[in-house]
């Protein structure tokens, strides 16, 4: 067996399926880890993870510019806002209309029978799936069902890349959907970490960044989309993008193992002394995860406050690594059934012209393999989807000392 496990232990970890893995990969723990450091670090004088953030900040919070309107959808287990977000959009996407989904896995029933009412109705489906759903019953049912103007594929490997990528698997990870007209509004651009399973809907917190009339970025997704939908190999896969009203895109896989890891530059290009980073991942691992650890605790020691929640699996360096240079974590891995799913970076500092306030979400986990998937990470600034993100963090940070501390009595 590989000592990089691929997308069958991904589909093991998702499913919550008892499995044989290679030692490289951590299996869930079988309880919440140690308590993080108390002491109030710099610039966070009650030492809480959501100091300066606002209490009670909305689940879901919009963002009105001249061009464009945003919100923020944060999905706790059962709650289903981002299903729900999806199929309403599909139910008022008028005949004519051209919905294209990425998603990893397929297995929801809901979004099939959605998918297929649109189509029926005129609405032009388009949906990739990564390979390990061209089986899933639902994913063949959608199929099936959809009439000669849309179609549903599964992609094998990596669709911008190849089957494989520095000795790892490589498939399409991506979580994103686009919708060219919802009612009297043009070009909805969905980006999320949920796929469309039944796991998603009833097991995990997950987000969405929903934009609405971003025409640049819905023609960057489209072009990235026909790319996939191509399902070969492309001479530069790993894209970044900046799109205008402070919004940018980076679309992976990577261009050569070589290349300079985006998001340790992107930990590394925050200042220090003010700076509030949040972190929410659900698979951080391995050698590359390890250095990313190392990223965070160098902003710490220069004087950032620092938090992350982290599920499963979650490797015992990188805990060290965290730990030991004075970030505190908390585990939201609260069993098989019940868990996160978030994969997002908030940060606020000072910049030049004031205070800059950033979301970094998508669907890239912290580890090596990632680099050889197709994966989207969407960048959105703005007080009002930090403190949505930061609030959220807070809420569920809460959540895991809580669940913590009680299996410690």
């Amino acid at each position: 067996m590989s000592s990089r496990p691929g997308w069958r232990f991904l589909l093991a970890t998702a499913s919550c399926a008892v499995v044989l893995i290679a030692s490289a990969v951590v299996p869930a723990p079988a309880a919440a880890p140690a308590s993080a450091p108390t002491a109030a670090p710099t610039g966070s004088p009650t030492g809480s993870p959501v100091a300066g953030v606002r209490a009670g900040s909305p689940a879901t919070a919009p963002v009105s510019r001249s061009t464009m309107r945003m919100r923020a959808v944060l999905d706790r287990p059962g709650e289903q806002r981002v299903l729900s977000l999806l199929t309403s959009h599909l139910r008022t996407s008028p005949p004519g209309a051209v919905v294209r989904g990425v998603v990893w896995t397929y297995s929801s029933d809901v979004m099939t029978t959605a998918l297929l009412d649109a189509a029926h109705r005129g609405v032009r489906v388009r949906v990739l799936v990564g390979g390990i759903s061209c089986a899933e019953p639902a994913f063949l049912d959608l199929v099936a069902g959809l009439p000669a103007a849309s179609w549903a594929r599964c992609v094998r490997g990596s669709a911008r890349g190849g089957d494989s990528f520095d000795g790892a698997e490589a498939n399409l990870h991506q979580k994103s959907w686009t919708f060219s007209r919802v009612g009297t509004e043009r070009w909805i651009s969905v980006v999320t970490t949920a796929n469309a399973t039944d796991v998603a809907e009833t097991d995990q917190y997950n987000d969405a960044v929903e934009l609405v009339g971003h025409h640049r970025l819905y023609q960057a997704l489209g072009r990235v989309f026909e790319q996939q939908a191509r399902d070969r190999p492309v001479r530069r896969p790993y894209r970044h993008v900046e799109l205008g009203g402070g919004v940018a895109a980076t679309f992976l896989p990577w261009t050569s193992p070589t290349q300079r890891d985006p998001v340790v530059d992107r930990i590394r290009s925050l200042p220090g002394p003010g700076t509030v980073i949040r972190v929410a991942q659900s698979n951080w691992q391995d050698p590359r995860g390890v250095r990313i650890a190392h990223a965070l605790v160098d902003r710490r020691r220069a004087g950032a406050d620092v938090a992350a929640v982290v599920s499963s699996p979650f490797g015992p360096r990188v805990s060290a690594v965290l730990r030991e240079g004075g970030v505190r974590v908390e585990s939201a891995w609260f069993g098989p059934r019940r868990y996160s799913h978030l994969k997002f970076l908030a940060a606020s500092y000072d910049g030049a012209r004031g205070r800059v306030e950033r979301v970094w979400t998508g669907s890239e986990n912290w580890w090596s393999p990632s680099r050889g998937h197709d994966e989207l990470v969407l960048r959105v600034d703005g007080r009002s989807a930090f403190v949505t993100y930061a609030g959220f963090f807070g809420r569920l940070w809460r959540e895991a000392r809580t669940a913590r501390l009680r299996s410690a009595r």
